[in-house]
């Protein structure tokens, strides 16, 4: 379209899975149709905040179990939540 205020919104989709032979794993799938593989993703209005403290997380390069991946989580949410 020629005018900003007549496109369509954007959305991004992450979609999670479990195998039995390969394990996790988790995809983002931009706007623009483009999918990539990650460890960890972010999306929202404070994703770039987010990214930074997962990759904190996954630089460390731990074998967490379920509940410490969780916890985790909730950690770099409250991490970037409690940023402003």
């Amino acid at each position: 379209t020629q005018h900003a205020y007549m496109r369509p919104y954007g959305v991004s989709t992450m979609l999670y899975s479990i195998d039995d032979e390969q394990g996790p794993s988790l995809y983002q799938v931009d706007p623009a149709g483009m999918y990539l593989g990650y460890k960890a993703a972010a999306a929202g209005t404070k994703d770039q905040e987010a990214i930074n403290a997962l990759e904190k997380v996954v630089k460390k390069k731990l074998d967490l179990t379920e509940t410490e991946t969780i916890q985790q989580a909730i950690g770099c949410l409250q991490a970037v939540l409690g940023m402003d």
